[in-house]
Order: C-alpha cells, then structure tokens, then sequence
C-alpha cells in the first residue's frame, strides 16, 4: 500500500497542492491513518481538512483498503 500511496502523491497531489503555491507531503502511516505534513499555501489553509478528505482519503481509500484517516504532522 506505501508503494500505491507514494505514487499517487508523486504523480497526483504535489503537483495539484504546488498550482496554489502549497504542498501536502506524504510521511508515512500509523495504522489505518494517514501522516501528513503540509507546506507553504497549505500550512494554516482554512480548506486543508476539505483537501484532505476529498482530495486525498476518498480517491485512495478505493485503492488502499483499510485507509481510514489522516494526521497532520510537524515538519522536523
């Protein structure tokens, strides 16, 4: 599923997030749940739960079973 996850980041999300001047970085999972940093526009972006919810979790959650949440997570 990282492989998946990574991929759809990669080709997906980091270039829709940089077109606003953001960017929502991928850390790694714990559990079921998503860890997300975020970056530049998206860092205190009133939408970033919107973003992630139908941005991120609905379009992988059809292809990672089990995915179920997200973190956001400091940088560092």
């Amino acid at each position: 599923p990282a492989g998946v996850i990574e991929e759809a980041f990669r080709a997906r999300i980091l270039p829709a997030t940089a077109q606003d001047g953001g960017g929502i970085f991928y850390m790694g999972q714990d559990g079921a749940a998503l860890l997300l940093r975020t970056a530049g526009a998206c860092t205190g972006c009133p939408y970033i739960g919107m973003t992630v919810q139908k941005g991120i979790l609905a379009p992988l959650a059809a292809q990672v079973p089990g995915l179920s949440g997200a973190r956001l997570v400091a940088a560092g």
